[in-house]
C-alpha cells in the first residue's frame, strides 16, 4: 500500500518536470508558430498580430506559469497552432483509437507471452526454454520502429493481409501496431 501510494505521488513532479521540459524545449525551437502557419511571405504584421494572439511575445516565466495555471485549474492543455482548437479536444479524439491499441497490445501480450513463460518454466533448461529466451531477447533488442516497418512491408504490402493506413481503426487495422 506505501509503494503504491509512493509511486502514485511521483507522478505529480515526474509530469511537472515533462511539462516544464517540454515547454522550454518548444519556446527555444527557432522560429515562431506565427511565420510557421502563415508562411514566409506574410506581412511582418500579420506574424506579428498571430505571435500576440497565441501569447508567444509574452516572457517566458509568464507564459510557463499561465501554462500551469491553465492545465491545473481547467485541465486547459492550450491551443494547437496547427489547428487552432484546443490540445484537450485534439488528445480527447484520438483517445478512443489509442485505449484499443494499448488494449489490443495488452492482449497480445497476455496471450502470448503468460503461455510461453510458464512453458519456459515449467521446461527449465530444456531446448524450449532455450529456444524462448533466445526469441524474446532477439524481439527485446529489435527497434520498434523498425519491427514495425517490416511487419507492414511484409504483411501490409507484400501479402495484403492487413491495411497500412491509419485510417482503419478495424480491429484487423490494429493488428500490426499491437504487433509492434
Amino acid at each position: 500500500y506505501r509503494y503504491f501510494l509512493k509511486r502514485l505521488l511521483l507522478i505529480v513532479p515526474t509530469m511537472l518536470g515533462v511539462i516544464i521540459l517540454v515547454f522550454t524545449i518548444m519556446s527555444i525551437t527557432p522560429g515562431d508558430p506565427g511565420r510557421q502557419i502563415l508562411g514566409s511571405s506574410a506581412p511582418q504584421s500579420a506574424v506579428d498580430e498571430l505571435n500576440h494572439e497565441f501569447g508567444v511575445d509574452r516572457p517566458f516565466f509568464v507564459r510557463l506559469g499561465d501554462y500551469l495555471w491553465g492545465i491545473l485549474t481547467r485541465f486547459d492543455f492550450g491551443t494547437s497552432w496547427r489547428t487552432r482548437t484546443s490540445v484537450f479536444v485534439e488528445i480527447n479524439a484520438r483517445f478512443p483509437i489509442t485505449l484499443r491499441l494499448s488494449f489490443m497490445a495488452i492482449l497480445g501480450e497476455m496471450l502470448i507471452g503468460v503461455p510461453l513463460g510458464i512453458l519456459a518454466a515449467v521446461k527449465q533448461y530444456s531446448p524450449t526454454d532455450f529456444i524462448s529466451t533466445v526469441i524474446a531477447m532477439m524481439l527485446g533488442a529489435v527497434p520498434g520502429f523498425w519491427l514495425g516497418l517490416m511487419l507492414l512491408y511484409i504483411f501490409g504490402l507484400k501479402l495484403g493481409l492487413f491495411p497500412i493506413t491509419s485510417s482503419s481503426v478495424t480491429v484487423k487495422g490494429v493488428v500490426l501496431p499491437a504487433l509492434t
